[in-house]
């Protein structure tokens, strides 16, 4: 069986899109994406977390409609594939 890799995103936009080199890399854009979670510890405190990622599209079409109508703060689903940088 072949392997998946497949993440599906629901958060806030952290920072506003931005070209990552429009000269040399015109159609790659990204933007950090906010997903938070909450839970409840033993004590019975809810506690909340927030978990950052860096996304990156190298599509044309998609880099001119996240120009258009994506801003910072905007809540915003994304599907993709996921790479871990470097430590």
């Amino acid at each position: 069986m072949k392997d998946i890799n497949q993440i599906t995103l629901t958060g806030c936009v952290g920072k506003a899109p931005a070209y990552v080199d429009k000269v040399k890399y015109p159609n790659w854009i990204k933007f950090s994406l906010a997903v938070s979670d909450s839970y409840k510890d033993k004590s019975g405190e809810w506690q909340n977390t927030t978990e950052w990622f860096e996304c990156k599209t190298n599509f044309d079409w998609q880099a001119k409609a996240i120009e258009k109508s994506v801003d910072k703060g905007t809540r915003l689903t994304v599907t993709g594939s996921i790479k871990q940088g470097k430590a």
